[in-house]
Formats: C-alpha cells, sequence, structure tokens
C-alpha cells in the first residue's frame, strides 16, 4: 500500500516513486484505481471522471473501483468512446 495524506474528501500518495520501483521490481502493472464514497452512493465525481481518463489515456483496459458502505454493492467503471 503506498503512502498516503488526505483529507475528507481527497487523498494523494506522498511517495510515487517507491511505488514504480516495486511495481518494476515485481513486474505489476496498474490496471486501475479504487477509492470510497464513505457518506455517498456509487458514482464517479467529475474529478473521478478526470482522474479516470488519465488511466485510460494510458491504458485504454483501466477500470475504477467504488466503494460506499451505505449502497448495496461496489461501482465498477470504464469510460467510453460515444459512436457518432
Amino acid at each position: 500500500m503506498p503512502k498516503q495524506e488526505g483529507q475528507s474528501d481527497n487523498c494523494h500518495m506522498t511517495d510515487e516513486i517507491s511505488l514504480f520501483e516495486t511495481q518494476i521490481k515485481h513486474g505489476l502493472l496498474t490496471l486501475g484505481w479504487i477509492h470510497t464514497h464513505p457518506e455517498f452512493d456509487v458514482f464517479l465525481s467529475s474529478v473521478d471522471l478526470h482522474n479516470q481518463m488519465g488511466y485510460q489515456l494510458q491504458l485504454p483496459e483501466a477500470i475504477a473501483i467504488v466503494y460506499s458502505p451505505i449502497a448495496a454493492k461496489p461501482g465498477f467503471y470504464s469510460l467510453r468512446v460515444k459512436d457518432s
């Protein structure tokens, strides 16, 4: 688990270099990210959508998982381009 700092509405890694070094050492790939909405239902906020786009620009198959203890089940998300 990477070292993190955050408040009630945000979180960020404090040492991304060690995460990348661990991934390289063990041949791991980031497939997406997970976060919680402790007091809300599962959805992607505008900030979440921005983050997810960043992941999918690097890996189109990337997913976002949102967990909320008040929801019946977690949400799994991936962005897609709407066909014209």
